[in-house]
C-alpha cells in the first residue's frame, strides 16, 4: 500500500481526502487485511472511528491509460523543508454509461490543453476500476461510471484566474458539450490543501 496524498478540503471543514495505491487488486486485499487486522489499527480504531462522520465515499480507480497515473516523489519531507504546498483540485465526472477510454481521449485532446494554457498542472487522470471489491469490509461506490482528474495550481489565486479565463472564453463548456459519448452527469469539484507530509504537495 502506498499513501499517495492526504488533503484537507478548503470548502468543507469536515472533509478529509486521501488516496492510496496498490499494484493490483490481490495486493490491495492482502494489504488492507494486514493493516486492519494488525496491532496499530486494533489499538487505535475506536478513537479513529469516533472522528468519522462518513467513510464510505470511496471510488475504486485505475489510471485512465498507461501514462495517466501519479508520478510522486519518494520520501515525506513535508513542511520541514520549507516547501510551499500547491493547491490541488480534484474533478469527478460521472456518466450514465461506461465511457472511460472514450472520454479519456477526449479529455487529453480537447480539455487538458485548456488546463495547461491557463496555469494548471494535471497530475493524474483516473477511471472507474470495474474489478470486484476485494476487501468488502471497506465499501466503495459501486456501479458508477467515473472519470477523475487531479490538477495543481500555484495557489488559490492562480486557480481563480484559471476559472475566470475559462468562463470568459467559454472554451471549457464547449469542450464538454462536444463530447459525443454517453450523457455527462453531475461534476464534483474539490479544492484540496495537502497536509504537511503528503507525497503530493
Amino acid at each position: 500500500m502506498r499513501i499517495l496524498g492526504q488533503f484537507r478540503s478548503l470548502d468543507d471543514d469536515d472533509r478529509f481526502v486521501w488516496m492510496r495505491g496498490f499494484p493490483d487488486m490481490s495486493t490491495r486485499a492482502n494489504a488492507l487485511a494486514t493493516f486492519y487486522g494488525g496491532p496499530a489499527w486494533q489499538a487505535h480504531k475506536a478513537a479513529a472511528n469516533a472522528t468519522m462522520i462518513d467513510s464510505d465515499d470511496v471510488l475504486l480507480l485505475h489510471p485512465a491509460h498507461p501514462n495517466a497515473g501519479f508520478a510522486v516523489r519518494r520520501g515525506r519531507t513535508g513542511a520541514a523543508s520549507g516547501e510551499r504546498p500547491r493547491l490541488y483540485v480534484a474533478s469527478v465526472h460521472t456518466f450514465e454509461a461506461a465511457v472511460e477510454a472514450k472520454f479519456a481521449l477526449h479529455f487529453d485532446t480537447v480539455l487538458a490543453p485548456l488546463v495547461a494554457r491557463y496555469g494548471g498542472n494535471i497530475v493524474a487522470r483516473l477511471a472507474t476500476e470495474r474489478s470486484r471489491n476485494t476487501y468488502p469490509a471497506l465499501p466503495v461506490r459501486e456501479n458508477e461510471n467515473a472519470f477523475v482528474w487531479l490538477a495543481n495550481f500555484a495557489d488559490a489565486a492562480a486557480y481563480d484566474r484559471y476559472l475566470d479565463c475559462l468562463r470568459r472564453e467559454g472554451s471549457w463548456q464547449r469542450g464538454l458539450d462536444s463530447f459525443s459519448g454517453p450523457r455527462l452527469g453531475p461534476i464534483t469539484t474539490l479544492r484540496l490543501e495537502p497536509t504537511a507530509r503528503s507525497l503530493l504537495r
